[in-house]
C-alpha cells in the first residue's frame, strides 16, 4: 500500500480549501506570523480574517487562529491539540489515532480531524512531501513533537517511546510531514483510515517516520513506567524544524 500511494497536497473538493491556505501563504504571509519571535503576533487584515474563515478556521482574541481543534500559536510558531494516552504498556504502530483508527496500538487518542492539522501545518508554512529524502518527491517538512501531561511538563514525546532494541529512550526525535491523499469524492484518507502520526509508516497520515524504526511494526514500544495511566489528559505541540 505504503508503495504505490502518491503524495499530493490538494485533490477534489477538500483540496480547494487547501488552496486557500496556500493563497493565504503567499498574500499574507508576512503578516501572519511576527518576525523574530515576536512576543505577540501582529492584527491580521480584514481580508486575511475572511481568509481564515473560508477555511473554516477562526481568529482569537490572542491574534492567534483555531482551526476545529487545531490552535496555531503565531508566535512560538506552532500547533497544539488536545488528545488522551489511549495505551500506556505494549507495541505501537500509530503514535496518534482518532476514534475509530487503530486505537489497540496507538499512544494517544484525539478527536481532531486529520485534514484540520494538514491545513494547519500549511498555514505554518511546512511542505508535504516524501516519507524520506532521495526520491523524485522532495522529503516533507521535518518535524518535533512534544506532550504537556495535564498537571505535568512538556516534553519530546520521545520520553515515551523505548527502542526494543536498546531498551532506552528513542534516539531520533524527528517527524516527518507526508500529508493524506485525498480521494476523488474529497474525502481525507488519513481521516478515513483513523491515522493523525504514525509510527509504522503504514497507510494514509498526516505525520510519519521518516526514521529506520518505521520500516517495521516491531521496533518501539511505550514505556510504561513514565506513560501516564490511559484516559490522562494530554496537550499535544506540533512545529516544524527549523534549520
Amino acid at each position: 500500500m505504503k508503495e504505490t500511494r502518491k503524495r499530493q497536497r490538494v485533490f477534489g473538493v477538500a483540496g480547494c480549501v487547501a488552496l486557500l491556505a496556500v493563497l493565504i501563504l503567499q498574500l499574507v504571509g508576512c503578516s501572519l506570523f511576527p518576525e523574530g519571535g515576536a512576543a505577540a503576533p501582529p492584527p491580521l487584515a480584514r481580508e486575511e480574517i475572511a481568509l481564515v474563515q473560508k477555511m473554516g478556521g477562526e481568529v482569537l482574541p490572542d491574534g492567534n487562529i483555531r482551526i476545529g481543534l487545531a490552535t496555531i500559536d503565531r508566535s512560538r510558531m506552532e500547533i497544539s491539540f488536545p488528545a488522551e494516552v489511549n495505551l500506556s504498556t505494549g507495541d505501537l504502530e500509530v503514535l496518534i489515532c482518532i476514534p475509530g483508527g487503530r486505537a489497540h496500538e496507538s499512544l494517544l487518542i484525539t478527536d481532531l480531524d486529520p485534514f484540520h492539522l494538514q491545513l494547519a501545518l500549511i498555514l505554518l508554512g511546512a511542505e508535504n512531501g516524501a516519507r524520506l529524502p532521495g526520491g523524485r518527491m522532495p522529503q516533507g517538512s521535518l518535524l518535533a513533537i512534544d506532550l504537556r501531561p495535564e498537571g505535568g511538563e512538556r516534553h519530546p514525546v520521545e520520553k515515551w517511546l523505548r527502542d526494543k532494541k536498546t531498551g532506552g529512550e528513542r534516539k531520533s526525535r524527528e517527524w516527518v510531514f507526508v500529508g493524506s491523499n485525498f480521494a476523488h469524492d474529497g474525502t481525507c484518507l488519513a481521516k478515513e483510515e483513523g491515522n493523525i502520526a504514525n509510527v509504522w509508516s503504514f497507510g494514509n497520515t498526516i505525520i510519519d517516520n521518516p526514521s529506520g524504526d518505521g520500516d517495521g511494526d516491531d521496533a518501539l514500544d511505550i514505556f510504561g513506567e513514565r506513560t501516564p495511566r490511559a484516559g490522562a489528559k494530554v496537550m499535544v505541540f506540533v512545529r516544524p524544524l527549523r534549520d
